[in-house]
């Protein structure tokens, strides 16, 4: 270690074996990249087989007017469903997941009442934005409950194959302002 009270002497010849240490490990490493290499080593595969230069872009479908209305249609009859307390119509837009885990269309209306209570007292829905995402499609809309409050609720659907518009998520926050 220097030290300013020790000496020169002693602070030259640390920092000459510091010096001759780097120098020796530099040389070392110097001289290994030198080698020759094995003769046994796998080869790069040619250009054109390499998987580096694969890239897949799927294009995301766009939904045409027909669509879109129905995705549309189907996010404002849950929500109407919601709040005017019919089983039957909330069921229509269950997965074949929760339609078997509830088992009756009261259940799945009690359970999807109590995730989403300001849904259950809506009185105004307005769609802002429809458009997909990978295999879902998104609704952005804003409901105002009966209460005043207004809330941004972001839907997420897909389509079975029957050509049924299901919801599979809805995440709700506050939208506080006058939107709607």
């Amino acid at each position: 270690m220097f030290s300013l009270t020790r000496g020169w002497g002693r602070n030259a010849a640390i920092a000459i074996a510091g010096l001759a240490a780097t120098v020796l490990v530099g040389t070392a490493q110097v001289n290994s990249l030198n080698a020759p290499l094995p003769h046994n080593l796998p080869q790069a595969a040619p250009k054109a087989d390499r998987l580096d230069l694969v890239s897949y872009h799927p294009q995301t479908p766009s939904l045409n007017d027909d669509q879109r209305s129905a995705v549309q249609n189907a996010v404002e009859t849950f929500v109407w469903g919601l709040s005017n307390k019919e089983p039957k119509v909330v069921w229509a837009f269950a997965t074949e997941f929760e339609q078997s885990r509830f088992g009756t269309e009261e259940a799945a209306y009690s359970f999807f009442s109590k995730i989403h209570p300001p849904l259950v007292h809506a009185k105004r829905i307005q769609i802002d934005s429809v458009f997909t995402d990978g295999e879902l499609t998104r609704v952005n809309t804003y409901v105002r409950d009966r209460i005043g409050i207004q809330w941004a609720a972001d839907f997420a659907l897909y389509q079975d194959d029957a050509g049924d518009w299901k919801i599979v998520d809805c995440k709700l926050s506050l939208a506080p302002g006058v939107l709607i």
